[in-house]
């Protein structure tokens, strides 16, 4: 990159990547949310 350490292009890969987990992780912490929210829910129910 900047330090002549690798090729603009895989930076640019990685930092995809990098997006696509970040996103997966995030949907991941929001639906066990939504599942916890639920089961709360539920069980005022009873």
């Amino acid at each position: 990159y900047d330090f002549g350490l690798g090729d603009p292009g895989d930076l640019f890969e990685a930092l995809i990547i990098y997006t696509r987990v970040l996103r997966g992780y995030y949907d991941s912490v929001n639906h066990l949310n939504m599942a916890v929210a639920e089961l709360e829910r539920q069980e005022a129910l009873f």
